[in-house]
């Protein structure tokens, strides 16, 4: 049973964490889109230090214009501001304000990007919130984005994905890359080298309510349900990941329910 369960973690944590752009480098982007760079890189608002941290590193090398830092003050920013106040990595970093404005911090305390290449949206709280309110910030700052790369928690990457694509202008290309896919081994623990990663109780919480909300039925977000974003095709292997995993872990859909 433990093969089949962590199987099937990883099936899901592969869906979930979508990249159309097999790696964020300039050799990538270039076979893949013909590009050098994209004119801005999106990063929505999570728990996840090494997000911004991934943001940040490609924005170094010249892979971006801007950064645009998302993210108010939702479920996930005390559990984001504990993980940095407990690292001194960011001891001098102001940890007030939303995600967005902790990610511009860190941006320019750890990784001294100049601020006219930081965009800040500050006031959502969810992926519809996200993707709107940071399309509203560039159009009030007059930025062009005929190409966007967007970073998520990798769990949350598809969802922000088709959240954002569905707000675009049809010739605008948006690029999803997941920071790193998540990988648990057989003794249920990330094989992922990284620091500040979820703890298993919030992980377990997010792989299985993303397929919940992904859904079309009448508890989704999909066109049945809530109506957030259009149909979405679950692959086969991932729906029956979901079912072998509803009964053991029925205890993290109870944010969903």
């Amino acid at each position: 049973m433990k093969d089949e369960f962590h199987t099937a973690i990883n099936t899901i944590s592969r869906f979930l964490a979508f990249r159309n752009l097999e790696k964020f480098t300039r050799d990538h982007l270039q076979k893949t889109y013909s590009l050098d760079k994209v004119a801005v890189l999106v990063v929505f608002g999570n728990d996840l230090p090494c997000v911004p941290a991934v943001a940040c590193q490609a924005y170094q090398v010249g892979l971006c214009d801007y950064l645009l830092m998302c993210g108010g003050i939702g479920h996930s920013t005390e559990i984001l501001r504990k993980k940095l106040r407990e690292n001194p990595l960011y001891a001098n970093c102001n940890l007030q304000g939303g995600e967005g404005d902790i990610f511009t911090e860190i941006a320019r305390k750890l990784y001294h990007i100049p601020a006219e290449r930081i965009l800040v949206e500050n006031r959502s709280t969810n992926c519809s919130e996200n993707s709107r309110f940071a399309l509203k910030v560039l159009k009030e700052q007059g930025v062009e984005y005929p190409s966007i790369a967007l970073l998520q928690d990798p769990l949350l990457q598809y969802r922000s994905y088709i959240s954002l694509k569905q707000y675009l202008p049809k010739d605008t290309l948006l690029v999803s890359y997941a920071p790193f896919i998540p990988e648990m081994n057989r003794k249920m623990e990330f094989d992922n080298r990284i620091e500040d990663l979820w703890s298993k109780e919030r992980f377990y919480e997010l792989l299985m309510g993303e397929i919940w909300r992904l859904r079309d039925d009448e508890k989704g977000y999909g066109p049945q349900g809530k109506n957030y974003f259009g149909h979405i095709d679950i692959p086969h292997r991932v729906e029956i990941s979901y079912d072998l995993l509803r009964e053991p872990l029925k205890n993290y859909l109870g944010r969903c329910e």
